[in-house]
């Protein structure tokens, strides 16, 4: 099952963000994850979105995107876009 992980950020520190950027595409690609979007003006139709960014990353599976997230590659760069930005991020299920 396809599965899909979802960031909502504000960035506070735009130089410390950009370690997390640097980084982050090589990360992904060691596994298999692709981005589906990266907006930095989302369309907010319900509700209230307090972030600026919205990033959609795809994946085959759950255990992958787990395994993405998880990772010593992703946890050593996360303290990057942790400290960079407010946040909140997810990994959801695909319907397929």
């Amino acid at each position: 099952m396809s599965a899909y992980f979802i960031a909502h950020i504000t960035v506070t520190d735009p130089d410390v963000y950009q370690k997390y950027l640097d980084e982050c595409d090589a990360v992904l690609a060691q596994y298999n994850g692709w981005y589906l979007a990266v907006d930095d003006q989302p369309m907010n139709v319900e509700g209230t979105l307090p972030f600026t960014r919205t990033v959609l990353i795809g994946f085959d599976t759950v255990e992958q995107a787990s395994a993405w997230y998880y990772s010593e590659e992703y946890q050593g760069i996360l303290r990057h876009r942790l400290g960079g930005s407010e946040s909140s991020a997810q990994i959801i299920a695909g319907t397929d």
